[in-house]
């Protein structure tokens, strides 16, 4: 005996269906309601009355004459978006992280200026009295960067010149009035060959200019 159901029941079936399913434990064959292959629901509608008559699709493939074949989905589409809802609170901070491996080690900078070792070498020399007498300071180790010479509590004599004859040696001339006189003569050396100082003053300035 074929039976049917109005519209109104048919939310009663489709529930009572579903309860039918899940109480058997069964995954559903080919055939059960809803279709597993869709997911939609089958169903013959009666044109003259509106009933209602859930079918096992496609095991049932068709309906009987006045009756058209329906089917409908368990999941409508989907909504349009929400709105956007409020900016929740701040979360607390999270705990400090651990901290991270040590990088590599770079490259070695530009090496520095050499150092420059400067001494002072004196000694003394004297002019007789209205006469001219020179006094040299000799640098024992690297070369004479400068010089000059002292007295002390006399003011008569005139010296005529101070310099460097030699490169390791200060030489200073004078004369005196009618005493004669003790002077000092200094030389100041650089025990540092200057070509290497040179040489790495030129590298770090090139290294500067090239941001290195």
């Amino acid at each position: 005996m074929e039976r049917r159901w109005s519209v109104p029941a048919l939310g009663a079936l489709v529930a009572m269906l579903a309860v039918v399913v899940l109480a058997s434990g069964l995954a559903p064959v080919s055939g059960a309601i809803p279709n597993p292959g869709t997911g939609k629901y089958y169903a013959c509608l009666v044109r003259d009355t509106g009933a209602v008559r859930v079918i096992n699709y496609p095991k049932v493939s068709g309906c009987p004459r006045g009756q058209r074949l329906i089917d409908w989905g368990r999941t409508g589409p989907q909504g349009p978006a929400g709105a956007a809802g409020a900016q929740g609170a701040q979360g607390a901070a999270g705990a400090e992280g651990q901290a991270g491996a040590a990088g590599a080690q770079g490259p070695a900078g530009p090496a520095g200026i050499t150092s420059i070792t400067l001494t002072k070498v004196s000694t003394d020399f004297t002019i007789p009295a209205n006469s001219m007498n020179s006094g040299t300071a000799v640098c024992p180790a690297g070369k004479v960067v400068g010089g000059g010479f002292g007295q002390t509590n006399f003011n008569d004599v005139i010296f005529t010149s101070s310099g460097a004859p030699a490169g390791n040696a200060w030489q200073v001339w004078g004369k005196t009035g009618l005493a004669e006189r003790t002077v000092q003569v200094s030389a100041i050396c650089m025990t540092t060959e200057p070509s290497a100082a040179i040489a790495t003053a030129s590298k770090l300035k090139i290294a500067k200019k090239r941001g290195k």
